[in-house]
């Protein structure tokens, strides 16, 4: 975690410590982010299929479904995040709401690494 009063003062601060940072949890999330777009992007087709009075496949409602939730889940979020303290106040919120705040990609990715985790512990103990 970076401070943020020393990102927007203190350039050295921002060029060694920042930006890697910065850097580093772009890198760790870019398939998720990524599979968001993608997603975003046939949501988008679909959304236009559909104005265009043509038909959809179960597959793409589905699909469809699914993207529109997450975003209707990301609003909210963003809105809370963007408060002062809101990092906080998410990570407060996301542990004590019913429902989960993530997204499906970065829950795959979390699922992924975990997994990942799981078999590189397995393997680690039979040695």
């Amino acid at each position: 975690m970076f401070n943020i009063q020393k990102f927007i003062f203190d350039d050295e601060y921002r060029t060694k410590e920042a930006y890697p940072y910065i850097q580093s949890v772009l890198r760790k999330n870019w398939n998720a982010i990524w599979q968001e777009m993608r997603e975003s992007k046939d949501l988008m087709l679909n959304l236009y299929k559909l104005s265009k009075g043509q038909n959809l496949s179960d597959a793409e409602v589905e699909a469809s479904i699914a993207q529109l939730k997450d975003i209707a889940k990301m609003i909210p979020a963003i809105g809370i995040f963007l408060l002062p303290g809101g990092v906080f106040i998410l990570a407060i919120l996301g542990k004590l709401l019913p429902w989960d705040l993530v997204p499906s990609a970065f829950k795959e990715e979390l699922e992924n690494e975990a997994q990942k985790k799981d078999g590189h512990t397995e393997s680690d103990q039979s040695h």
